[in-house]
């Protein structure tokens, strides 16, 4: 799969209701138009952030590096928020860019010389696009003239800084739950729970020597002579063209084109499940797979609702 075919494989999947570049037929006669450059966001020691800003607080025990990236269309090498690392406890005000599907905020342990500040995002099947940097990353959508936004996690993909988010002034908003904290928090949790399921291989999700666990959409992605052994024996438990989690159609098809929910039945989703709380009506809040809407979307949010994602350590 090309880079542009992912980041359409990628704006379809998380963001399938959203007029913009991902689905121009749901913006009637109007347009988008080209996002302008956001402003530049900072570290602040404030206790809350204002505008249409995104809060992250850095709970984990080290410092990070944060980056705000058009991961649909990458338009240009971007530099880190506050231009070098946060210090663990600091809160950071994003101000979100405007109009642009698909803007992920990435959360690494290193700088990403070799991805974002050359304008590409990083891959964790490359060595030439920092590979070896641990990452994890949350995606948001900011429909400004709409006075609303989307924003999901995920836990598809590679991931290493556990992430939550936490909703307030929420309001008659139905999509979420006043103060619920979505998502796990430690990354030893999840790959316990991989482990204690039993019917394949999804231990094998989990990066030896590294803090990193990689869902199954990427594993099935990956250039397996690349990449450590351990997913060679996930693709012999679970191949991509098997039939043994969907008897329907194959494994890959199931992953990516089931709309019944029925890939929340598999090892990977009930691992991920079992270590964190729905909210007090069943929501998870965060994507294992591509059609998980139900569980990890938060549609058409109101601005004035204040999001907060927390890192949590990536070794906890």
């Amino acid at each position: 799969m090309s880079e542009k075919q992912a980041c359409t494989t990628v704006c379809g999947r998380e963001f399938p209701n959203i007029c913009g570049a991902c689905n121009p037929s749901r913006c009637g006669s109007g347009s988008s138009g080209p996002a302008p450059a956001p402003q530049p966001p900072t570290p602040s020691n404030a206790s809350s952030c204002n505008g249409n800003t995104l809060q992250f607080v850095n709970q984990s025990n080290k410092s990070v590096w944060i980056y705000d990236f058009p991961f649909n269309s990458p338009n240009g090498p971007k530099q880190p928020i506050g231009g070098g690392p946060v210090a663990a406890g600091v809160l950071v005000c994003v101000p979100m860019t405007r109009n642009h599907p698909g803007m992920r905020v990435y959360i690494a342990d290193r700088r990403l010389r070799n991805s974002i500040e050359r304008g590409v995002p990083p891959d964790s099947g490359s060595w030439s696009v920092d590979r070896n940097v641990m990452f994890s990353f949350f995606e948001y959508f900011l429909e400004e003239s709409q006075d609303r936004y989307t924003i999901n996690l995920s836990y598809m993909d590679e991931y290493s800084f556990p992430l939550t988010v936490k909703f307030n002034k929420v309001g008659g908003y139905r999509g979420a739950v006043e103060d619920h904290e979505y998502g796990p928090k430690s990354l030893s949790s999840i790959k316990n729970a991989l482990a204690r399921q039993r019917d394949y291989n999804w231990s094998s999700l989990i990066w030896p020597g590294m803090n990193r666990i990689v869902g199954p959409l990427k594993v099935w992605q990956y250039n397996l002579r690349a990449v450590p052994s351990s997913f060679r024996q996930f693709n012999r438990s679970l191949p991509k063209d098997g039939r043994q989690l969907f008897s329907s159609r194959s494994n890959w098809d199931g992953w990516h084109q089931l709309m019944n929910r029925e890939p929340s039945k598999t090892g990977y989703v009930k691992a991920l499940h079992s270590v964190t709380t729905p909210d007090s009506r069943g929501k998870y809040g965060y994507f294992c797979y591509p059609i998980d809407n139900r569980d990890g979307e938060f549609t058409w949010m109101p601005i004035e609702i204040k999001t907060t994602v927390t890192i949590y350590p990536d070794n906890s």
